[in-house]
C-alpha cells in the first residue's frame, strides 16, 4: 500500500512498508502526523514575517504575532503528548525542536525587530541594523529547517520511506519571495541613505541650524551620486528593472533638490538674518541717530529679504508637490515589485 505525505520542508513522501506502533500504523502515519502540526507553524510564521517583510507596521500587527505564538504552543504540545513510534525519539525530538526554535524566534528575536522597527526611520545605520537582523532571523529560520530536513532523512531510512525529493507550492513561494527580498534590500537602503538625509536637512531648517543643514545638503548629494553609482551595477530582477528605475528617479530628485533647491532655501535663510541683525540695530537707534548709509543699508536688506521670501515660497511649494509626487511613484514601485515576485 503507498501513500504521498507533503512535509514541511517540501519533501513528499511514499511509504513502502507498514509497521505497528503504540498510536501509529506505520512511521508514514507518524511522519504524517508530526509533519501537519509544522506546516501549520511554517505557514503561519510565513505570512507573519512576510508582513514584516513588506512593510513598517509590526506594532500593528502585534496581535498577529501572539495569535502564531500561540499556535506553536498547540503544535508543540501536540507533538510532545504523542508517543514516539517504537521508541525513535529522535525525529519527535527534531519537530519540538523545531517548534521551540519558531517560538523563540518570534517570542525574542522579533520583539526586538518590533522594537527596532519604531527607531528605524531615524537614522541609516538604525534602518541597517534593523534589515540585518532580519536577514539573522531568516538565516536562523533556514538553520532550523534544514536540521528538520535532515532529522527526516534520517527517520525515513530507518523506516524504509522513500523521500522523492520536490517542492510544494509554499516552499517555492517562499524561495522566490525570498530571492525578491534580497535584490530588494540594497536598493531600499540607497533610497534610504539619501532620504534620511533629506528629513536631516528639512529639520536643521526647522531649527535654523544652518552648520547641520549644509551638512545634511551635501551628505544627501553625496548619497545620491553614490546611489546613482551603485545602481547602474545592478541587474534588473528576472528581467524586471522596475524597482532599479524608480530608485534611480527619486535620487535624481534629491540631487537636483540639493543642488539647486536647497542651497536657494539656505540663501534665504542667510538673507533672513541679515535682515534680523540690521532690523534690530536700526531699532535700537534714534531716528536722529541713523545714518544714511544705515539707512540705504536697511532699504537694501528689506528689499533683498522680500524676494527671497517670495522665492522661498514658491520653492517650498513646488517641491512639496514634486517630493510627494517622488516619494509616492517610489512606494508604489516597490509595492508592486513585492506583489509581483514575492506574492
Amino acid at each position: 500500500m503507498k501513500k504521498t505525505f507533503t512535509l514541511t520542508l517540501c519533501l513528499l513522501l511514499i511509504s513502502c512498508l507498514q509497521l505497528s506502533a503504540q498510536s501509529f500504523a506505520t512511521a508514514g502515519d507518524y511522519l504524517d502526523y508530526l509533519n501537519a502540526q509544522g506546516n501549520t507553524v511554517t505557514k503561519d510564521m510565513w505570512d507573519y514575517t512576510s508582513s514584516i517583510a513588506r512593510s513598517k507596521g509590526a506594532r500593528k500587527i502585534e496581535n498577529r504575532r501572539q495569535e502564531v505564538m500561540a499556535q506553536i504552543k498547540t503544535a508543540k504540545k501536540n507533538v510532545e503528548s504523542r508517543p514516539s513510534f517504537n521508541n525513535q525519539d529522535e525525529i519527535k525530538t527534531a519537530f519540538v525542536n523545531y517548534l521551540k526554535l519558531n517560538y523563540d524566534i518570534l517570542n525574542d528575536d522579533y520583539e526586538k525587530i518590533v522594537n527596532l522597527e519604531e527607531i528605524a526611520e531615524n537614522s541609516y545605520s538604525e534602518m541597517e541594523a534593523y534589515m540585518t537582523l532580519q536577514d539573522q532571523v531568516n538565516a536562523k529560520m533556514a538553520e532550523s529547517n534544514d536540521q528538520l530536513d535532515v532529522a527526516v532523512e534520517a527517520f525515513a531510512a530507518s523506516n524504509n520511506i522513500t523521500l522523492i525529493k520536490g517542492e510544494t507550492k509554499l516552499s517555492e513561494k517562499m524561495k522566490r519571495a525570498g530571492l525578491a527580498f534580497d535584490y530588494r534590500k540594497p536598493i531600499y537602503l540607497i533610497f534610504f541613505k539619501a532620504y534620511i538625509e533629506e528629513t536631516k536637512f528639512m529639520n536643521a531648517l526647522n531649527t535654523k541650524d544652518m552648520a547641520a543643514a549644509e551638512q545634511a545638503k551635501n551628505a544627501m548629494i553625496e548619497a545620491s551620486n553614490e546611489g546613482l553609482a551603485k545602481l547602474k551595477e545592478i541587474k534588473a530582477f528576472n528581467g524586471d528593472g522596475s524597482l532599479k528605475l524608480a530608485c534611480m528617479d527619486i535620487l535624481k530628485f534629491y540631487l537636483k533638490e540639493g543642488t539647486t533647491d536647497f542651497p536657494a532655501m539656505l540663501d534665504f535663510y542667510a538673507k533672513q538674518d541679515t535682515f534680523l541683525k540690521i532690523d534690530a540695530a536700526i531699532k535700537s537707534k534714534k531716528k536722529s541717530e541713523v545714518t544714511k548709509a544705515e539707512s540705504d543699508e536697511f532699504n537694501k536688506a528689506v528689499n533683498e529679504y522680500n524676494a527671497a521670501v517670495n522665492k522661498n515660497n514658491t520653492i517650498n511649494k513646488t517641491l512639496n508637490t514634486e517630493r510627494s509626487k517622488n516619494l509616492d511613484a517610489w512606494q508604489k514601485a516597490s509595492e508592486a515589485f513585492l506583489q509581483k515576485h514575492a506574492a
